[in-house]
Protein backbone atom coordinates (compact mmCIF):
# COMPACT_ATOMS: atom_id res chain seq x y z
CA UNK A 1 0.00 0.00 0.00
CA UNK A 2 2.81 2.48 0.45
CA UNK A 3 4.70 1.86 -2.58
CA UNK A 4 1.08 2.25 -4.63
CA UNK A 5 0.56 5.53 -2.58
CA UNK A 6 3.88 6.83 -3.47
CA UNK A 7 2.79 5.97 -7.25
CA UNK A 8 -0.26 7.53 -7.10
CA UNK A 9 1.28 10.78 -5.60
CA UNK A 10 4.33 10.90 -8.00
CA UNK A 11 2.02 9.93 -10.90
CA UNK A 12 1.31 12.78 -13.78
CA UNK A 13 -2.16 11.44 -13.62
CA UNK A 14 -2.95 12.94 -10.51
CA UNK A 15 -0.41 15.95 -10.21
CA UNK A 16 -2.93 19.22 -10.79
CA UNK A 17 -5.13 17.27 -8.39
CA UNK A 18 -2.74 17.67 -5.42
CA UNK A 19 -2.40 15.27 -2.25
CA UNK A 20 -4.76 12.57 -2.62
CA UNK A 21 -6.50 11.18 0.65
CA UNK A 22 -6.75 7.75 1.35
CA UNK A 23 -10.30 7.09 0.38
CA UNK A 24 -9.79 8.69 -2.71
CA UNK A 25 -6.11 6.94 -3.41
CA UNK A 26 -8.32 3.48 -2.65
CA UNK A 27 -11.13 4.39 -5.36
CA UNK A 28 -8.91 6.19 -8.39
CA UNK A 29 -6.55 2.37 -7.74
CA UNK A 30 -9.64 -0.04 -7.96
CA UNK A 31 -10.76 2.15 -11.06
CA UNK A 32 -7.33 2.33 -13.00
CA UNK A 33 -6.20 -1.08 -12.26
CA UNK A 34 -9.80 -2.57 -13.61
CA UNK A 35 -7.69 -4.67 -16.28
CA UNK A 36 -5.44 -5.88 -14.11
CA UNK A 37 -7.69 -6.75 -11.57
CA UNK A 38 -9.82 -8.71 -14.64
CA UNK A 39 -6.40 -10.53 -15.70
CA UNK A 40 -6.01 -12.23 -12.36
CA UNK A 41 -9.95 -13.12 -11.93
CA UNK A 42 -9.95 -10.85 -9.07
CA UNK A 43 -12.39 -7.99 -10.33
CA UNK A 44 -15.91 -9.74 -8.98
CA UNK A 45 -14.29 -9.78 -5.67
CA UNK A 46 -12.58 -5.97 -5.92
CA UNK A 47 -16.07 -4.02 -5.33
CA UNK A 48 -17.34 -5.87 -2.43
CA UNK A 49 -14.06 -6.01 -0.72
CA UNK A 50 -13.48 -2.52 -1.31
CA UNK A 51 -16.94 -1.45 -0.56
CA UNK A 52 -17.10 -3.29 3.40
CA UNK A 53 -13.70 -1.62 3.92
CA UNK A 54 -14.40 1.83 3.17
CA UNK A 55 -17.75 1.64 5.06
CA UNK A 56 -16.22 -0.27 8.20
CA UNK A 57 -13.25 2.88 7.69
CA UNK A 58 -16.78 5.55 7.31
CA UNK A 59 -18.06 3.75 10.66
CA UNK A 60 -15.01 4.52 12.54
CA UNK A 61 -14.56 7.98 11.12
CA UNK A 62 -18.58 8.84 11.94
CA UNK A 63 -17.98 7.49 15.39
CA UNK A 64 -15.34 9.91 16.10
CA UNK A 65 -17.47 12.69 15.18
CA UNK A 66 -19.66 15.54 17.40
CA UNK A 67 -23.23 14.54 18.31
CA UNK A 68 -24.56 17.79 15.88
CA UNK A 69 -22.09 16.48 13.00
CA UNK A 70 -23.50 13.35 13.49
CA UNK A 71 -27.25 14.57 13.09
CA UNK A 72 -26.78 16.17 9.80
CA UNK A 73 -26.62 12.91 7.87
CA UNK A 74 -27.77 10.00 10.16
CA UNK A 75 -31.01 9.96 8.64
CA UNK A 76 -30.08 9.49 4.92
CA UNK A 77 -27.73 7.15 6.29
CA UNK A 78 -29.63 5.40 8.14
CA UNK A 79 -32.76 4.91 5.14
CA UNK A 80 -30.28 3.21 2.81
CA UNK A 81 -28.93 0.98 5.43
CA UNK A 82 -32.83 -0.03 6.53
CA UNK A 83 -33.43 -0.72 2.14
CA UNK A 84 -29.88 -2.89 2.76
CA UNK A 85 -31.19 -5.12 6.02
CA UNK A 86 -34.92 -5.35 4.37
CA UNK A 87 -33.25 -7.09 1.42
CA UNK A 88 -31.85 -9.58 3.49
CA UNK A 89 -34.74 -10.01 5.57
CA UNK A 90 -37.22 -10.70 2.06
CA UNK A 91 -33.84 -13.24 1.07
CA UNK A 92 -34.25 -15.07 4.23
CA UNK A 93 -37.73 -15.14 4.40
CA UNK A 94 -38.25 -16.12 0.70
CA UNK A 95 -35.29 -19.37 1.43
CA UNK A 96 -37.67 -20.06 4.32
CA UNK A 97 -41.19 -20.20 2.13
CA UNK A 98 -39.27 -23.08 0.04
CA UNK A 99 -37.69 -25.15 2.81
CA UNK A 100 -34.35 -24.13 1.68
CA UNK A 101 -31.43 -24.99 4.27
CA UNK A 102 -29.10 -22.91 6.44
CA UNK A 103 -26.55 -23.73 4.75
CA UNK A 104 -28.29 -21.71 1.91
CA UNK A 105 -29.32 -19.03 3.90
CA UNK A 106 -25.59 -18.49 4.85
CA UNK A 107 -24.27 -18.86 1.07
CA UNK A 108 -27.25 -16.67 -0.26
CA UNK A 109 -26.36 -14.07 2.80
CA UNK A 110 -22.51 -13.94 1.54
CA UNK A 111 -23.88 -13.17 -1.96
CA UNK A 112 -26.47 -10.66 -0.66
CA UNK A 113 -23.23 -8.98 1.18
CA UNK A 114 -21.61 -9.15 -2.48
CA UNK A 115 -24.22 -8.06 -4.34
CA UNK A 116 -27.21 -6.28 -3.46
CA UNK A 117 -26.26 -5.06 -0.42
CA UNK A 118 -23.54 -3.03 -2.26
CA UNK A 119 -26.56 -0.75 -3.68
CA UNK A 120 -27.18 0.91 -0.35
CA UNK A 121 -23.17 0.37 0.41
CA UNK A 122 -21.91 2.34 -1.97
CA UNK A 123 -24.17 5.00 -2.05
CA UNK A 124 -23.69 5.86 1.23
CA UNK A 125 -19.92 6.00 0.29
CA UNK A 126 -20.66 8.64 -2.04
CA UNK A 127 -22.68 10.00 -0.01
CA UNK A 128 -20.20 10.43 2.62
CA UNK A 129 -16.96 10.55 1.69
CA UNK A 130 -16.53 13.49 -0.26
CA UNK A 131 -14.61 11.93 -3.26
CA UNK A 132 -13.46 14.68 -5.65
CA UNK A 133 -15.25 14.04 -8.75
CA UNK A 134 -12.41 15.19 -10.83
CA UNK A 135 -10.69 12.37 -10.36
CA UNK A 136 -13.17 9.88 -10.59
CA UNK A 137 -13.26 11.61 -14.29
CA UNK A 138 -9.22 11.03 -14.61
CA UNK A 139 -10.14 7.71 -13.80
CA UNK A 140 -12.84 6.92 -16.48
CA UNK A 141 -10.09 8.63 -19.29
CA UNK A 142 -7.27 6.22 -18.20
CA UNK A 143 -9.56 3.47 -18.34
CA UNK A 144 -10.52 4.36 -21.81
CA UNK A 145 -6.47 5.03 -22.54
CA UNK A 146 -6.07 1.17 -21.52
CA UNK A 147 -8.61 0.26 -23.42
CA UNK A 148 -7.14 1.84 -26.94
CA UNK A 149 -3.87 0.29 -26.08
CA UNK A 150 -5.19 -3.55 -25.99
CA UNK A 151 -7.96 -3.07 -28.77
CA UNK A 152 -5.83 -3.96 -31.34
CA UNK A 153 -4.61 -6.85 -29.46
CA UNK A 154 -8.14 -8.68 -29.10
CA UNK A 155 -9.01 -7.75 -32.53
CA UNK A 156 -6.15 -9.32 -33.96
CA UNK A 157 -6.57 -12.22 -31.86
CA UNK A 158 -9.86 -12.62 -33.48
CA UNK A 159 -8.65 -12.03 -37.14
CA UNK A 160 -5.94 -14.60 -36.79
CA UNK A 161 -8.49 -17.12 -34.68
CA UNK A 162 -6.63 -18.06 -31.63
CA UNK A 163 -8.58 -19.33 -28.84
CA UNK A 164 -11.60 -16.68 -27.26
CA UNK A 165 -10.74 -18.44 -23.54
CA UNK A 166 -7.84 -18.25 -22.20
CA UNK A 167 -8.45 -19.42 -18.85
CA UNK A 168 -10.43 -19.57 -15.72
CA UNK A 169 -8.71 -17.66 -12.78
CA UNK A 170 -8.29 -20.15 -9.52
CA UNK A 171 -10.25 -17.34 -7.20
CA UNK A 172 -13.41 -18.87 -8.15
CA UNK A 173 -13.30 -20.81 -5.43
CA UNK A 174 -13.52 -17.57 -3.27
CA UNK A 175 -16.00 -16.43 -5.21
CA UNK A 176 -19.31 -18.74 -5.61
CA UNK A 177 -20.81 -17.19 -8.68
CA UNK A 178 -20.16 -18.70 -12.20
CA UNK A 179 -17.42 -18.85 -14.03
CA UNK A 180 -18.21 -16.10 -16.45
CA UNK A 181 -17.06 -14.18 -13.64
CA UNK A 182 -13.54 -15.23 -13.26
CA UNK A 183 -13.02 -16.67 -17.37
CA UNK A 184 -10.46 -13.97 -18.74
CA UNK A 185 -11.51 -13.75 -22.81
CA UNK A 186 -10.04 -12.26 -25.48
CA UNK A 187 -13.00 -12.10 -27.62
CA UNK A 188 -16.29 -14.04 -28.21
CA UNK A 189 -18.56 -15.11 -31.28
CA UNK A 190 -22.27 -14.35 -30.85
CA UNK A 191 -24.08 -17.49 -31.06
CA UNK A 192 -27.02 -15.91 -32.93
CA UNK A 193 -25.11 -14.11 -35.83
CA UNK A 194 -21.82 -15.24 -35.76
CA UNK A 195 -20.53 -11.89 -35.83
CA UNK A 196 -17.36 -11.06 -32.70
CA UNK A 197 -18.15 -9.04 -29.51
CA UNK A 198 -15.41 -8.08 -26.93
CA UNK A 199 -16.11 -7.97 -23.55
CA UNK A 200 -13.23 -6.32 -22.32
CA UNK A 201 -13.41 -6.67 -18.39
CA UNK A 202 -17.18 -7.65 -17.96
CA UNK A 203 -18.44 -10.97 -17.58
CA UNK A 204 -20.75 -10.28 -20.86
CA UNK A 205 -20.68 -7.71 -23.26
CA UNK A 206 -23.91 -6.05 -22.29
CA UNK A 207 -22.24 -4.52 -19.13
CA UNK A 208 -19.25 -3.07 -21.08
CA UNK A 209 -21.58 -1.03 -22.85
CA UNK A 210 -23.46 -0.09 -19.28
CA UNK A 211 -20.32 0.41 -17.53
CA UNK A 212 -18.22 2.35 -20.40
CA UNK A 213 -21.25 4.68 -21.02
CA UNK A 214 -20.71 5.54 -17.13
CA UNK A 215 -17.51 6.16 -17.68
CA UNK A 216 -18.22 8.41 -21.21
CA UNK A 217 -20.50 10.35 -19.41
CA UNK A 218 -17.39 11.35 -16.35
CA UNK A 219 -15.20 11.45 -19.47
CA UNK A 220 -17.20 13.92 -20.49
CA UNK A 221 -16.72 16.21 -17.36
CA UNK A 222 -12.62 15.87 -17.61
CA UNK A 223 -11.18 19.35 -17.92
CA UNK A 224 -8.16 18.36 -19.55
CA UNK A 225 -8.92 18.07 -23.06
CA UNK A 226 -6.52 15.56 -23.93
CA UNK A 227 -7.50 13.17 -21.59
CA UNK A 228 -11.39 14.14 -22.29
CA UNK A 229 -10.43 12.94 -25.89
CA UNK A 230 -8.62 10.32 -25.01
CA UNK A 231 -11.54 8.87 -22.66
CA UNK A 232 -14.55 10.08 -24.88
CA UNK A 233 -12.92 7.73 -27.65
CA UNK A 234 -11.62 5.03 -25.45
CA UNK A 235 -14.90 4.15 -23.38
CA UNK A 236 -17.08 5.09 -27.07
CA UNK A 237 -14.90 1.87 -28.59
CA UNK A 238 -15.74 -0.11 -25.80
CA UNK A 239 -19.54 0.46 -26.21
CA UNK A 240 -19.39 0.13 -30.26
CA UNK A 241 -17.06 -3.26 -29.85
CA UNK A 242 -19.28 -4.92 -27.02
CA UNK A 243 -22.12 -4.36 -29.70
CA UNK A 244 -24.26 -4.31 -26.94
CA UNK A 245 -28.02 -2.58 -29.21
CA UNK A 246 -28.63 -0.88 -25.16
CA UNK A 247 -25.22 0.91 -25.16
CA UNK A 248 -25.30 2.41 -28.66
CA UNK A 249 -28.58 4.21 -28.28
CA UNK A 250 -27.70 5.11 -24.41
CA UNK A 251 -24.01 6.74 -26.22
CA UNK A 252 -25.94 8.76 -28.45
CA UNK A 253 -28.98 10.20 -26.60
CA UNK A 254 -26.90 10.54 -22.82
CA UNK A 255 -24.42 13.45 -24.94
CA UNK A 256 -27.76 15.25 -25.86
CA UNK A 257 -29.63 14.67 -23.22
CA UNK A 258 -26.70 16.35 -20.79
CA UNK A 259 -26.32 19.38 -22.92
CA UNK A 260 -29.80 20.39 -23.01
CA UNK A 261 -30.29 19.96 -19.47
CA UNK A 262 -27.28 22.07 -18.42
CA UNK A 263 -28.86 24.64 -20.66
CA UNK A 264 -32.31 24.74 -19.84
CA UNK A 265 -32.41 27.84 -18.41
CA UNK A 266 -31.09 29.42 -21.11
CA UNK A 267 -33.75 31.33 -22.97
CA UNK A 268 -33.51 29.59 -26.85
CA UNK A 269 -32.89 26.26 -25.29
CA UNK A 270 -36.71 26.95 -23.80
CA UNK A 271 -38.40 28.17 -26.79
CA UNK A 272 -36.49 25.13 -28.70
CA UNK A 273 -38.04 23.48 -26.13
CA UNK A 274 -41.45 24.94 -26.28
CA UNK A 275 -41.46 24.53 -30.48
CA UNK A 276 -40.62 20.61 -29.97
CA UNK A 277 -43.40 19.90 -28.09
CA UNK A 278 -45.42 21.34 -29.73
CA UNK A 279 -44.01 19.93 -33.35
CA UNK A 280 -44.26 16.60 -31.75
CA UNK A 281 -47.67 17.04 -30.63
CA UNK A 282 -49.10 18.27 -33.76
CA UNK A 283 -47.09 15.24 -35.73
CA UNK A 284 -47.56 12.57 -32.38
CA UNK A 285 -48.97 9.96 -34.83
CA UNK A 286 -46.54 9.50 -37.73
CA UNK A 287 -43.27 10.35 -34.99
CA UNK A 288 -44.66 7.04 -32.42
CA UNK A 289 -45.10 4.89 -35.43
CA UNK A 290 -41.70 5.79 -37.43
CA UNK A 291 -40.10 5.41 -32.92
CA UNK A 292 -42.00 1.76 -32.73
CA UNK A 293 -40.61 0.37 -36.30
CA UNK A 294 -37.15 1.78 -35.22
CA UNK A 295 -36.91 -0.24 -32.31
CA UNK A 296 -38.63 -3.01 -33.96
CA UNK A 297 -35.35 -2.83 -36.44
CA UNK A 298 -33.16 -2.72 -33.22
CA UNK A 299 -35.30 -5.68 -32.27
CA UNK A 300 -34.46 -7.40 -35.10
CA UNK A 301 -30.87 -6.98 -35.21
CA UNK A 302 -30.84 -9.72 -33.00
CA UNK A 303 -33.92 -11.20 -32.85
CA UNK A 304 -32.89 -14.08 -31.27
CA UNK A 305 -31.50 -12.38 -28.54
CA UNK A 306 -34.34 -10.92 -28.10
CA UNK A 307 -36.66 -14.07 -27.79
CA UNK A 308 -34.41 -15.14 -25.00
CA UNK A 309 -34.70 -11.59 -23.05
CA UNK A 310 -38.42 -11.94 -23.61
CA UNK A 311 -39.30 -15.56 -22.57
CA UNK A 312 -36.93 -14.74 -19.58
CA UNK A 313 -39.20 -11.99 -18.37
CA UNK A 314 -41.61 -14.10 -18.93
CA UNK A 315 -40.97 -16.93 -17.24
CA UNK A 316 -39.90 -15.03 -14.03
CA UNK A 317 -42.95 -12.91 -13.90
CA UNK A 318 -45.38 -15.82 -14.06
CA UNK A 319 -43.34 -17.74 -11.70
CA UNK A 320 -43.13 -14.59 -9.59
CA UNK A 321 -47.19 -14.57 -9.53
CA UNK A 322 -48.05 -18.00 -9.14
CA UNK A 323 -45.38 -19.15 -6.63
CA UNK A 324 -43.68 -16.40 -4.65
CA UNK A 325 -45.79 -13.45 -5.02
CA UNK A 326 -44.83 -11.44 -1.88
CA UNK A 327 -40.92 -12.58 -1.19
CA UNK A 328 -39.57 -14.28 -4.34
CA UNK A 329 -38.14 -18.01 -4.59
CA UNK A 330 -34.82 -17.12 -2.75
CA UNK A 331 -32.49 -18.37 -4.82
CA UNK A 332 -32.16 -18.37 -8.85
CA UNK A 333 -32.35 -21.42 -11.28
CA UNK A 334 -30.61 -22.28 -14.00
CA UNK A 335 -32.66 -21.84 -17.00
CA UNK A 336 -33.58 -24.88 -19.87
CA UNK A 337 -32.38 -24.59 -23.66
CA UNK A 338 -35.49 -22.32 -24.50
CA UNK A 339 -33.71 -19.34 -22.35
CA UNK A 340 -30.13 -20.30 -23.49
CA UNK A 341 -29.79 -21.61 -20.04
CA UNK A 342 -30.17 -18.23 -18.23
CA UNK A 343 -30.47 -18.18 -14.87
CA UNK A 344 -34.58 -17.75 -14.11
CA UNK A 345 -35.22 -13.99 -13.05
CA UNK A 346 -31.42 -13.13 -14.34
Amino acid sequence: MIKLNRLFNKSQHWQPFGELTLNEKVIVSCITFTFAFYAIGALYLVAPVIGWLLLAHLVTQWASKSESEKQNTRWLILLWIACAVILEIVLVIGHLDFNLSFSKIIKSTIGWAKGWALLSVFIVLGFSLQIRYQLICRAACIIGLIALLITPVIIFAYLVNLPSHLYVSPLKILGGAGDEFFTVILYEVDPFNGSPRWRFFAPWAPAVGLVANIYFMCAWFEKDKTWRVIGLIGNAAMITMAASRMGMIVLLLAPITVWGLSRLTRPWIMVSTAISILVLALLFEPITSHLVGLLEDIKGARADSTRVRAALGNIAFYRWSSEAYWFGHGVMESGTHLVEFMPIGS
